[in-house]
């Protein structure tokens, strides 16, 4: 943690909106007794305190303990411990019985500020009132947690933690975060294959997949296989009724068999994101809110799993600057007043015959209720189709998931393009981005050529350039690349064009077009206006001999208002760069002359400040480089990101 990090904390700590919601948190701590935690959780908690146990389950169910106490993992347990543990000593001091139960919903308001946090760190610390707002003041998190009592805040903050450093690319210590709060509570389970389909998309089958998957199996193995013949934990986590509310909503297919609607459900959400080809971080994170959402717009009321959907409707919400903040507040209250009603029939529901897990007759609830689940329910299901719509609005890829990005680069200044592609190379995953030197495939095909005809073996190229067959010399040429495009599965291609062979009929398949990398001696021809509105780049480097000391310039050019202010500002204030800035073309076109040596870790800087969709891009960051190949690779991406959003 930077110390930029660390003073957004900071404020967030010194801001009212906060100061306010913390304080009525605190008081409805010390103030209310929520019946799920007191009589529920704490007796549970109670009894591993005062009676340590390899396999605290067993051993509570043989102090004739209720089976329905306790039906989460150790983790869960291990977490709630070392604050409850203080309050119960401080309960055996002072011979009071309250300081326990301080200390375990003291321990739900510490998760709570650690998700709080981690969202900050998520939505990359933009506005931090909404945040507040949404997540901090949310009523679904007061009521579900504090008043109701219900402890899921730590299983989900360990997934949205998990999440972040899938983010940041720390993949084992995601993977480990994940085991820990699947762990906690099984349900987490519902974001792993979303979490595997996205790192498949972005990163393949390599190394950071396999060390995610191993680390995760890991911390399960330490975690789960200790208690898999434990009678105890079998009875209290593996069988809680909890999980038979997956059940109850089915269609019945005639007398024997019944189709669940909640797996289906869930499936078919997992099939909608699995069907798109490239996937960006946004969707990701939205798609896991889709998958929870996909289970409870079905599920009967729920209070604990109520709190899952909320860091992801928060992230929607900061994200999409739009509707839906209105929506979500309706669609808090319908959650907390189907609770209140629910506790009526709790009982029922907690002692049902498991053979028989549909026997309590949702049919029982009054008209109001039935209404009120039905606002509830309806307002899941337009929250899940809104953040999907806008999940693939936010993706840059969805529209063009058929095809892969076509970039054109030329120029004569060889020893620049193979640095530039080289740059490409490492910047970009090894799936998302194929070169195809045309120069190559031109020898190739050349080769070919002469050797299936000996009459063309025996003169030189430029009497071959002259002769009818180079039609179908170039014909062959394209008709390979045209191939080697076909037959891809990056989502990139760059097309490197040093010898300028004229490939004119790729030019309106062209997404990016790099015009030139050239050396210049004298005084520089200003591309047309159309070409640098066009998507076009145009990369010039001049020798300037400045009191006979030799130093090269970087020339570029840019449509007025499009990105040299930005550009300018930064490189001056992050890199100390010497920038010239002229117009020309009745100001319409920015000429750029860039003098200095930036670091990588300058670029790399510039590049956060410039480039809003960066992580969209799932670039190598470590690669880029210094100088100008760095500036290069910077303007390259700043333009490509906007290049798709035009193709968006």
């Amino acid at each position: 943690m930077n110390y930029k990090s660390i003073q957004i904390i900071q404020n967030l700590n010194k801001s009212k909106l906060f100061q306010f919601g913390l304080i009525i948190k605190i008081i409805i701590i010390i103030s209310y007794q929520p019946f799920i935690s007191s009589s529920l959780f704490l007796p549970f908690i109670e009894n591993f305190i005062n009676n340590p146990n390899f396999d605290p389950w067993t051993n509570f169910l043989e102090d004739s303990g209720d089976i329905n106490s306790f039906p989460y993992g150790i983790t869960m347990l291990l977490g709630y411990l070392p604050l409850s543990m203080i309050g119960n000593l401080f309960d055996q001091i002072l011979n009071d019985n309250n300081f326990l139960e301080l200390g375990f919903k003291f321990t739900s308001l510490l998760y709570d500020y650690i998700l709080f946090i981690i969202l900050s760190f998520l939505i990359q610390h933009k506005s931090q009132k909404l945040l507040i707002i949404c997540y901090w003041l949310s009523p679904i998190v007061f009521f579900t947690t504090y008043i109701h009592g219900q402890i899921d805040i730590l299983p989900i903050s360990l997934l949205i933690l998990s999440v972040l450093l899938i983010k940041e690319e720390r993949f084992i210590y995601s993977g480990l975060l994940l085991g820990l709060s699947v762990i906690c509570k099984f349900s987490m389970l519902i974001a792993f294959p979303f979490i595997c389909i996205y790192l498949i998309k972005r990163k393949g089958f390599n190394l950071h997949f396999i060390k995610f998957i191993s680390y995760f199996l890991l911390i399960n193995i330490i975690f789960f296989l200790p208690y898999v013949f434990s009678d105890g934990f079998m009875k209290m986590v593996l069988s809680t009724r909890e999980l038979d509310r997956l059940y109850y909503v089915f269609i019945p297919y005639g007398n024997n068999l019944r189709l669940y609607i909640i797996p289906l459900s869930y499936i078919f959400s997992l099939f909608l994101i699995l069907r798109i080809k490239r996937i960006t971080q946004d969707l990701f994170i939205l798609s896991l809110g889709l998958g929870f959402l996909s289970i409870i717009v079905f599920l009967p009321p729920a209070p604990a799993w109520s709190i899952w959907l909320i860091p992801f409707l928060v992230f929607y919400q900061i994200n999409s600057k739009r509707d839906l903040i209105l929506i979500t507040l309706i669609y808090s209250f319908a959650v907390i007043i189907n609770t209140i009603y629910l506790p009526n029939n709790i009982n029922n529901i907690l002692n049902l015959n498991l053979l028989n897990p549909v026997a309590y007759d949702i049919g029982k609830f009054n008209r109001l209720q039935n209404i009120i689940f039905t606002i509830q329910q309806s307002l899941s299901f337009l929250l899940a189709i809104r953040v999907y719509i806008y999940g693939l609005k936010r993706n840059n890829f969805y529209s063009i998931n058929e095809h892969p990005i076509l970039i054109s680069i030329n120029g004569s200044n060889k020893i620049i393009i193979k640095n530039f592609s080289c740059a490409l190379k490492k910047i970009f995953n090894r799936k998302d981005l194929k070169i195809l030197d045309i120069e190559n495939l031109y020898i190739e095909n050349k080769i070919e050529l002469k050797s299936q005809n000996n009459f063309y073996s025996k003169i030189n190229e430029n009497t071959l350039l002259r002769i009818p067959y180079y039609a179908n010399y170039i014909s062959e040429l394209i008709y390979k690349i045209n191939n080697e495009i076909k037959n891809t599965n990056s989502n990139f291609i760059a097309l490197i064009n040093s010898q300028n062979i004229n490939i004119d009929s790729f030019s309106k398949k062209i997404d990016l077009n790099i015009h030139s990398i050239e050396n210049i001696n004298d005084e520089l021809l200003v591309p047309s206006y159309k070409d640098i509105k066009n998507n076009s780049l145009f990369f010039y480097f001049k020798n300037n001999d400045v009191n006979k000391v030799k130093k090269e310039l970087l020339i570029t050019f840019f449509p007025i208002g499009y990105l040299h202010t930005e550009l300018f500002n930064l490189f001056i204030s992050i890199s100390s760069l010497k920038v010239d800035i002229e117009l020309f073309n009745e100001q319409r076109i920015v000429k750029m002359t860039i003098e200095g040596e930036p670091s990588s870790e300058d670029i790399y800087q510039i590049a956060n400040s410039l480039i809003s969709e960066l992580d969209d891009l799932a670039l190598n960051e470590k690669y880029w480089f210094s100088g100008y190949i760095g500036i290069m690779q910077l303007i390259f991406i700043a333009k490509l990101s906007k290049t798709l959003r035009k193709i968006e």
